[in-house]
């Protein structure tokens, strides 16, 4: 399905000027385009509502450039790209660049048509944080023994796959799909061609694939557009394209590989034994030979997704389909570049009854009565139809673009699958698409076309059903018939491998040199307007500019006020809420979401709840009576309800059988026995029966008192609008006369005791481990709280550089702090593959945090170069800073922000306190609060593993 929109939208640009690159006016607001003279795309977009900038650096490759011989060495060239360049020599001096950076998080990423590289960063830091993508992306060392210890990661990244039944399934949809070439459809590759790729291949792709003319820069936030392009120029414009050209990388894949309709199943632990998917799949258009079709498929997808419209109505309305609802209902395209996928679905209950037959019906009706009906009926095309859907994905644009690293990811996906002009234009073509048109579509794609029909199914269910599922002819799913590189046919052929490829010629990185000014990374936080209901119900607004608002309205409360049996019950109210109202019903809400884009959704934590709106403001006065009348009259409608078990009952599934989720799970519910905290947000299997309309209703009549409410607004907003609109509903609320506004119940620390290790087994986790150690750390009223998030950040790093880069014992460490009122602290490693001496590892680098030592690079001879962290703590400081300004950069999330100050520590602006405390923490409070937390206090293991062969 598509999850990224595109349009053209509101003003054009002032003109840019030419200046060695060729500027292109572009009609997005805000946005700029320029192509330097060797090739170099640049995007640059204005926002000045944080002061930060999001670059990302794109390449067309990816899954769609490989052969047997090299499926999986893109995604292995961008883990090298994080493992030491000319300008930072070693994975060790990398990690710490970011950190000099004020870096929250950063990452590189591999598709099936995009490799790309991003992060966000103070905006003062433009300069050198453009230094880093251009000596990551240009000058990558590769050398011989960091290229090695990658290699068992990625490897170990692989294995993990084969194991993980999510990732079988894809690949045996992939496999089926694209038969003449799967690995074109597969990042991760193989496992043969990883553990034998060469460093020539490595620099093959780098001559080939990682040039100029084949890549782009996507650079958003508080920048001055003509001034970063003079950066770019100056940063990126010696790049060469070593005499060649963007490389051809679209091989046609089959449109019509099934010779006739296949039936798979596949047994998956995460689906509840009675409700199965049922997905089917037909090939779909390709940009690169299709591209008039995508406008086609894509007025179809809006078509279906329509809750009253035929699709969707007719599949959930058929009783022997057993459809949940029209929610669980789903159908579309995601525009790709060559390995085009439409695909139908839907959630069937009543698994355990003929759930062959229905799959075999479901597929039948979709094809042969539900494609044509649509293409025949006139309705769907009309003037006023057309101008409706365009209407539609215009919001959709301005809503995915509210950010500007939203806007430039987005740009990103786009010019790396079509270009950037399709992006601009799509509105206009979208208005030229005819019933014609789309009645040619369906006939093409579907009709007389063989689709792939698989079933998801809970393994207890399948093994009832066995005997059926034969009988109907359908392939049972596995890794031995659906990994495409056990084919002998796509074994790696030696002479296809690259070999005697030259290092490229070395050049003089770009440094940046001492700056003569620099603007201070602060940001200026608009004052809260106050009002209040004619209840008494506080309204706190803060405004920001853009087209996007949100509205919360919250309620004290929270799982620290319910006993432990009734886990998730808040949050399933709190859904209800979200799903139907007295005014508004379940179908009415799924009209109102679709004609705005709009919907109610909800945010529960340990001290409250809020349901909540964002949306385009023009929709708001609409959306606060749907919301209001949400929040005061939830009506448990027998499909809400059922809808809502199902949900829960998926969750817990979902819970116990993905490893990641397993672990947590496993070690709140140990550390927390016995403690308030040990009722969750989350339903637990214990808690299913208590998740019933009448304790729904109890819990909803205790929290409608006016003294424990309380709205917050952000974005472009009326106060006084909002003020009125809510005073007829939530100001009539009466207030109780008791007061029932209290304090949570007091809140102790949690006690860890040493205990020997929990581990879980589970088959997904088969070939690795998820492990954690498990410490009580400060609450987040604390002196010690912010000096044990800057300590958590510090650690994790260590812990990069020790586990991962110096052992290779683990796919990805970490170390974090909760904030709660009894939080506990964790170090984590995720697809760990040493699983005899990881503790032994973890424990080094806690050594190293303990003597206050942050590894800042890796000698020649292997030692580490140590940096003071007293040093290095501005660095980390900052990325604090940044992680709170980015969480802000939208109205929703400046909404939640205020809404979760105000449950934890009746501050609305408590962020500003703690931005306070973090720029007064010195060096010895973080060392320690690190001593007396991660070393000195007691700590438990908790592991998830697929034999139980692990050692602490």
């Amino acid at each position: 399905m598509r999850t990224i929109r595109k349009n053209v939208i509101l003003a054009v640009l002032s003109a840019t000027i030419l200046v060695r690159a060729f500027a292109m006016q572009t009609p997005v607001e805000n946005l700029h385009e320029y192509t330097l003279e060797n090739g170099l795309t640049v995007f640059a977009a204005e926002n000045h509502n944080v002061p930060l900038v999001y670059i990302e650096i794109a390449v067309r490759t990816g899954a769609i450039s490989q052969t047997p011989e090299t499926a999986g060495l893109f995604h292995l060239y961008e883990h090298m790209i994080f493992k030491g360049n000319s300008l930072n020599p070693t994975a060790a001096s990398v990690t710490a660049a970011l950190s000099e950076l004020g870096v929250s998080s950063w990452n590189g990423s591999t598709g099936v048509d995009r490799v790309n590289y991003f992060f966000t960063i103070p905006s003062d830091k433009l300069e050198e944080g453009l230094a880093f993508w251009n000596a990551a992306v240009r000058f990558p060392l590769m050398r011989p023994e960091e290229f090695e210890s990658e290699k068992k990661v990625v490897m170990a990244e692989i294995e993990g796959d084969f194991s993980d039944p999510s990732s079988v399934y894809s690949y045996g949809i992939n496999s089926r799909m694209f038969p003449d070439a799967p690995y074109k459809t597969d990042p991760r590759g193989s496992f043969e061609s990883v553990s034998k790729a060469t460093l020539d291949q490595m620099r093959d792709i780098q001559e080939r694939f990682y040039i100029p003319c084949n890549s782009a820069l996507f650079i958003g936030g508080d920048i001055n557009p003509q001034e970063t392009l003079e950066l770019v120029k100056k940063i990126f414009g010696t790049w060469s394209n070593n005499e060649n050209s963007a490389p051809v990388q679209t091989v046609r894949q089959n449109p019509a590989p099934l010779s006739q309709t296949e039936y798979c199943v596949i047994p998956y632990d995460r689906l509840p034994e009675d409700s199965a998917y049922v997905e089917i799949y037909y090939r779909g258009p390709d940009t690169a030979f299709d591209i008039e079709d995508t406008y086609s498929a894509d007025y179809l997808e809006t078509l279906l997704s329509d809750p009253s419209g035929i699709f969707k109505t007719q599949l959930a309305g058929d009783e022997e389909l057993s459809v949940p609802g029209t929610d669980y209902v789903y159908g579309g395209y995601r525009t790709v570049k060559a390995n085009g996928l439409f695909s139908f679905g839907a959630t069937l209950s009543r698994a355990q009854e003929n759930l062959a037959g229905r799959a075999v019906k479901m597929s039948s009706l979709i094809q042969d009565k539900i494609l044509p009906q649509i293409a025949a009926d006139k309705s769907l095309y009309s003037k006023k139809r057309v101008r409706q859907i365009a209407t539609n994905l215009n919001d959709d644009m301005m809503r995915s673009c509210e950010t500007a690293g939203a806007l430039m990811s987005n740009l990103s996906f786009w010019w790396s699958v079509v270009e950037s002009s399709y992006y601009y234009t799509y509105i206009d073509n979208m208005r030229q698409v005819s019933q014609k048109d789309v009645a040619s579509f369906i006939d093409r794609y579907f009709t007389d076309k063989k689709p792939l029909v698989a079933v998801l199914v809970n393994p207890v269910t399948y093994e009832k059903q066995k005997t059926a599922f034969d009988e109907a002819s359908f392939t049972l799913i596995t890794q031995e018939n659906s990994v495409w590189c056990n084919e002998s046919r796509f074994a790696r052929d030696e002479t296809k491998v690259a070999h005697n490829v030259p290092q490229l010629s070395p050049q003089d990185v770009y440094r940046v040199q001492d700056k003569t000014s620099s603007q201070k990374n602060e940001h200026v936080t608009v004052p809260v307007e106050s009002a209040v209901l004619k209840n008494g119900i506080p309204v706190y607004v803060r405004k920001s500019d853009g087209h996007m608002s949100s509205v919360y309205v919250a309620v004290r409360g929270g799982t620290e006020s319910l006993p432990e049996q009734m886990s998730g019950l808040e949050s399933a109210l709190f859904s209800v809420m979200a799903e139907s109202s007295a005014k508004y019903d379940y179908e009415s809400r799924r009209k109102i979401s679709f004609e705005t884009g709009s919907s109610v959704g909800s945010m529960c934590k340990m001290s409250g709840s809020a349901l909540c709106v964002t949306t385009l403001d023009k929709y708001m006065p609409r959306m606060l009576g749907v919301l209001a009348d949400g929040f005061i009259n939830p009506v448990f409608e027998d499909k809400v309800m059922q809808n809502l078990l199902l949900e829960c009952r998926t969750s817990v599934q979902k819970s116990q059988n993905n490893p990641p989720s397993l672990l947590f799970r496993t070690l709140m519910d140990s550390v927390y026995k016995g403690h308030p905290y040990e009722t969750t947000v989350a339903v637990k299997e214990d808690s299913l029966a208590s998740i019933t309309a009448q304790n729904m209703k109890m819990l909803h009549k205790e929290l409608m008192d006016p003294s424990r409410i309380f709205v917050v607004a952000t974005g472009s907003v009326d106060t006084k609008l909002v003020v009125k609109i809510l005073d007829k509903t939530l100001g009539r609320l009466e207030r109780k006369e008791s007061g029932s506004q209290q304090a949570n119940p007091e809140i102790k620390p949690v006690v860890i005791e040493e205990t020997a290790p929990v581990v879980k087994v589970h088959p997904s986790a088969a070939g690795t481990a998820y492990v954690a150690r498990v410490f009580a750390s400060p609450a987040n009223t604390s002196h010690d709280f912010i000096p044990a998030v800057l300590a958590s950040q510090i650690h994790s790093d260590i812990m990069f550089n020790v586990v991962r880069e110096k052992y290779g014992a683990c796919y990805s460490p970490s170390s974090s702090v909760i904030g709660s009122k009894a939080p506990v602290g964790t170090e984590i490693l995720v697809n760990v593959s040493d699983k005899k001496n990881f503790a032994s590892y973890m424990k080094e680098a806690r050594t190293l945090m303990a003597q206050g030592k942050v590894i800042e690079d890796v000698s020649p001879d292997g030692t580490y170069v140590f940096a003071s962290g007293a040093e290095k703590l501005d660095s980390y400081k900052n990325s604090y800073i940044t992680s709170t300004y980015a969480s802000s950069a939208s109205s929703g999330g400046m909404a939640e922000r205020m809404v979760y100050n105000l449950f934890q520590f009746n501050d609305i602006d408590y962020d500003k306190i703690q931005l306070e405390q973090v720029r007064n923490t010195t060096f010895e409070e973080v060392l320690d609060v690190f001593d007396r937390y991660w070393i000195k206090g007691n700590a438990r293991w908790f592991a998830v593993c697929g034999d139980g062969d692990i050692s602490f």
